[in-house]
């Protein structure tokens, strides 16, 4: 039987095994290239993610104020802060139903959604000409014409932007421009 030969270049037995310097820079360079490439999109997904929540926050507002419009049978209004949405929004219910909403006492003050609450707000552009939708009892648009808010992100990302369509009907969608 051959006995088995050790070669003299041969480390991996002897008590210097390990990684030399060259493969560690090897592999810093391929980590760094992969870490390059993964970076900007994750930052593209978080610019969807931002739009996506922002964008669903006010649909679900939207909605919940037209449902309840049907089921107390008086018109609610989803009403931009200081005429502006990207300061918030609140959702108010005729409760008198005079077809006058406002913050009095007779009218019931529903949710108040403030920017503060909203973190992802600052990096969105609401563009609208409406800065109040109002549902009528039957769940239909109390406006002449169906509503549409724009939500476009700030920064120069290549996020798309998200649209909010309220039809005549009073239905609400949301949908990426």
């Amino acid at each position: 039987m051959l006995a088995k030969r050790k070669s003299p270049y041969s480390c991996r037995d002897s008590a210097f095994a390990g990684f030399t310097l060259i493969e560690l820079l090897v592999t810093l360079a391929v980590l760094a290239v992969l870490i390059g490439l993964g970076v900007p999109s994750f930052r593209e997904m978080i610019d969807e993610n931002r739009m996506a929540t922002q964008g669903n926050d006010l649909v679900y507002t939207l909605r919940q104020a037209r449902a309840l419009a049907v089921e107390r049978a008086a018109p609610v209004s989803v009403t931009a802060i200081e005429g502006n949405w990207n300061k918030g929004w609140e959702s108010l219910l005729d409760y008198d139903k005079n077809g006058s909403i406002t913050t009095s006492t007779a009218d019931a003050f529903l949710v108040r959604t403030p920017a503060a609450q909203l973190p992802d707000l600052k990096h969105i552009n609401v563009d609208a000409t409406a800065t109040r939708v109002t549902f009528l009892p039957d769940g239909t648009l109390s406006a002449a014409s169906a509503i549409s808010l724009e939500l476009e992100p700030q920064s120069s990302s290549t996020a798309r932007s998200r649209t909010i369509s309220i039809a005549l009907s009073g239905r609400v969608e949301i949908a990426k421009s």
